[in-house]
């Protein structure tokens, strides 16, 4: 496992594994138990990353936070860590004639300051949550905010919480314009299924619907057109998943030469 950690410049933590069994137990079910094991802590821990909050409840906060800006009013102290958490998953939540926190400069600062002075790691799901799902997409100062955001508060993480370990030491993998091509290119390269992504950057598995995906696929793909039958099956599925027909329009278009019939069809119906 360890020369896969290497290979691969992945950092799994340590305490998913006796070092005195690796060399006992395939690759392929180590990371099964990770993953399990990922899952169960989760559980015990009482939060779930797959589940979003609940639009109304988003929709409520951000109508509280934006109001008190309009109106110059007082923020700091008017929100519990809960309502923080859940507006770190509603960057994009906007109502009609007004932006979004992701597209207003204002709205963000002010919104970051606030959870700078009041911050919990807990938001750092919800926050990479609209940072992946809109990747490239907003205004680029906006959205380098939350990338530098983000990335300094992983930095300066000190605990012991595999989750946040995880994200601190893959992060790499999330730099602002060129995280997701480095991405791709590694897994090809590392002959590692798309379909394994998710768990190796420890992320839900929802999130790979998500716009950051698009050139890591695209890459991927890119990288492994020498052997594109050997691995199309494992690609199909991810696109599957990814369920998005821009990617496969995209897709087939691209790499129409090097794909059979068979998988330009599967892929136009994915």
């Amino acid at each position: 496992m360890n020369e896969a950690k290497n290979l691969l410049h992945f950092e799994f933590p340590s305490q998913f594994f006796q070092v005195s069994a690796i060399d006992m137990v395939p690759n392929h079910i180590n990371l099964r138990i990770a993953a399990r094991i990922n899952t169960l802590r989760k559980i015990g821990e009482g939060y779930k990353m797959d589940d979003l909050p609940p639009q109304d409840r988003i929709k409520t906060i951000y109508i509280k936070l934006i109001h008190s800006i309009d109106k110059q009013g007082e923020i700091e102290n008017q929100f519990s860590n809960r309502e923080l958490r859940i507006l770190s998953y509603g960057l994009h939540y906007k109502t009609r004639g007004k932006s979004s926190i992701m597209e207003n400069e204002v709205y963000l600062d002010r919104y970051l300051n606030l959870l700078d002075s009041n911050w919990r790691f807990r938001y750092v799901y919800g926050l990479l949550h609209c940072y992946l799902s809109s990747w490239m997409e907003v205004p680029s100062n906006l959205y380098l905010r939350l990338f530098y955001f983000i990335r300094e508060k992983l930095k300066n993480y000190t605990g012991t919480r595999d989750r946040f370990l995880s994200l601190k030491n893959n992060f790499k993998y999330f730099e602002a314009g060129r995280g997701d091509v480095y991405l791709g290119a590694t897994l090809a390269m590392s002959n590692v299924k798309l379909t394994e992504v998710a768990m190796l950057l420890n992320i839900p598995k929802g999130w790979i619907t998500y716009s950051y995906f698009f050139r890591v696929i695209n890459t991927y793909l890119e990288k492994s057109k020498e052997r594109l039958s050997e691995v199309f099956d494992d690609i199909a599925l991810f696109l599957e998943r990814h369920s998005n027909p821009k990617t496969n329009k995209v897709i087939i278009y691209q790499y129409r030469k090097d794909l059979s019939d068979r998988h330009i069809v599967f892929i136009f119906n994915a």
